[in-house]
């Protein structure tokens, strides 16, 4: 008996838990982890580590990218830790007990958490963005008393400013954009949604419209 073995997508021994795709992009890492690695009884994604591999991250990253390719990785990986254990049962890439470093342990998310604060920073909103989107919930702000998903979202470069956080600033076909920070940048929403399947040009229709 060899043991049983886990595909956990996080950088053992950091990123131990939940959600952790999500927060690596939140946290503007470079890369994302996936680690074959044994299991030990009422221990949390501990065991040796057996094989280990990683997706580079970056602003274009989003969480629908990071799960696709933990999906599409695994069966490969796990296959491969399996015959290194059949020729060598004592083979072992790191041992994660062995590390000095203190693991970092990542808890889930919840649909609320995909709120936006406008007065964040426009790279924190849009690392929001990525981390909140497809399959998940979205990150989301409110028109009023309805609901806007924002699933695909980048920078934009403007000309000297000054508006409240939440302000729309433009207006075109197909995206509008929005002040974040200070007021003094703004981000450009390229695909979002409406919880009530409306449009978001029957809601966003001047400068003077607001989202909270």
């Amino acid at each position: 008996m060899l043991g049983i073995l886990n595909a956990h997508s996080g950088d053992r021994p950091s990123y131990r838990g939940n959600a952790c795709q999500a927060w690596a992009i939140l946290n503007g890492e470079s890369k994302i982890g996936l680690c074959i690695h044994k299991m030990i009884g009422g221990q949390l994604d501990s065991g040796d580590i057996i094989a280990r591999d990683y997706l580079p991250l970056d602003e274009e990253t989003y969480v629908s990218d990071a799960i696709r390719w933990f999906r599409n990785r695994t069966p490969t990986m796990m296959i491969d830790a399996a015959e290194l254990l059949s020729r060598d049962p004592q083979f072992v890439l790191a041992r994660q007990n062995e590390s000095s470093e203190l693991p970092l342990r990542t808890f889930p998310r919840i649909p609320e958490d995909g709120r936006i604060i406008w007065t964040q920073s426009d790279l924190q909103i849009l690392r929001l963005v990525r981390a909140s989107g497809l399959p998940y919930s979205g990150a989301f702000a409110t028109i009023g008393n309805l609901t806007i998903r924002i699933w695909r979202a980048s920078e934009s470069q403007v000309s000297q400013i000054n508006s409240v956080p939440g302000q729309v600033t433009r207006i075109e076909e197909n995206y509008f954009e929005v002040s974040v920070g200070d007021g003094t940048r703004v981000i450009k929403i390229t695909y979002c949604s409406m919880d009530d399947g409306s449009e978001w040009r029957n809601h966003i229709r001047s400068i003077r419209t607001r989202l909270s």
